[in-house]
């Protein structure tokens, strides 16, 4: 009868200490988180996480903005051979250009467009004598026009 007297202190301590280790009061004085700390943990775990997304969703839009082409001053007549809501799309076509020998000029319209041309002419002249050599060329579509820097479109 002994052996299972000492069987039953052994279960009733097992079960004693189970419990009392789900108890908030024990864990409390054991040093171990209690309920409250985990929730407490939880929601500041929480809070810079959100910090965390907001500064990278901050510095995604910084790198966004910083990611516009720098155009350089614009000035006389250039022959516009695209303009693209899509600055990528501009950018893509430019390095075309580049590749067929040109040197391309990107111009930022007031409207979120970018212009790619093929350089600034001096005279409505010339702009005009490079479009014809560049439909000789069939480089371009047929929509090709000149814009006048003097007009102010551009930023």
């Amino acid at each position: 009868m002994e052996y299972f007297a000492k069987l039953k202190l052994v279960a009733v301590c097992v079960l004693a200490l189970s419990v009392l280790q789900g108890c908030d009061w024990v864990k409390g004085r054991m040093g171990m988180p209690t309920a409250d700390d985990i929730a407490k943990m939880r929601v500041e775990l929480h809070r810079k996480d959100s910090l965390e997304q907001a500064a990278r969703e901050k510095a995604l839009q910084d790198s966004l903005l910083n990611a516009r082409p720098k155009v350089e001053a614009v000035g006389g007549y250039h022959v516009i051979l695209g303009s693209f809501k899509d600055y990528r799309n501009a950018d893509a076509f430019a390095e075309y250009l580049e590749k067929k020998g040109y040197s391309p000029r990107k111009i930022e319209l007031k409207r979120d467009y970018m212009m790619v041309s093929l350089g600034g002419n001096a005279t409505m002249q010339e702009a005009a004598a490079q479009i014809r050599e560049v439909w000789e060329l069939d480089l371009c579509p047929d929509d090709v026009w000149i814009y006048d820097a003097s007009q102010g479109l551009h930023k």
